[in-house]
């Protein structure tokens, strides 16, 4: 178990995780509830003319829509479990690993 000095240097990098996860579901969930979706509608708001646009679409699928062709069951499933499993991975090799040191733990803390 970490000593309370390193315990708080363990803590710390892991507020930058709750805040990039409150950040994701914060604009996903103004975007979801304020733009209609662009198959629907066509619309999208030019925020930076057209090199930054906020467009509202869905991906059945994981990133790039692999597993978009499975079923809507099967696709919840996995999508949820998977994640799941390499957070709880990432989160042990980060709380128990004794080789991070000092910004690896920030490192690892932004990709959880």
């Amino acid at each position: 178990m970490p000593s309370r000095i390193l315990r708080g240097e363990i803590l710390r990098p892991l507020l930058l995780t709750l805040l990039i996860v409150l950040v994701d579901q914060l604009t996903k969930a103004i975007i979801v509830n304020t733009v209609p979706l662009f198959y629907e509608s066509g619309h999208t708001i030019e925020v930076l003319g057209t090199f930054f646009r906020i467009t509202h679409v869905r991906n059945l699928g994981i990133a790039f829509s692999i597993g978009h062709w499975l079923s809507p069951v099967l696709r919840k499933v996995l999508f949820v479990a998977l994640p799941i499993v390499v957070i709880l991975v990432l989160f042990f090799f980060y709380y128990l690993g004794d080789d991070l040191r000092g910004r690896q733990r920030w490192y690892v803390a932004a990709v959880l």
